[in-house]
């Protein structure tokens, strides 16, 4: 992936085919690395 991307939780849940609060927990154990963007969290995909 060249370019940044930001993709909201649902969204990595959807991409993963994992629930919502598992993304969550993934940011709480630093497993998944995130942003907060106007009060919402957004997960950016990187190279």
């Amino acid at each position: 992936m060249t370019d940044n991307s930001a993709f909201t939780p649902q969204e990595v849940a959807d991409i993963l085919k994992i629930s919502k609060n598992t993304v969550y927990e993934l940011i709480k154990r630093g497993e998944l690395n995130s942003s907060i963007i106007k009060a919402s969290s957004v997960m950016l995909a990187v190279d």
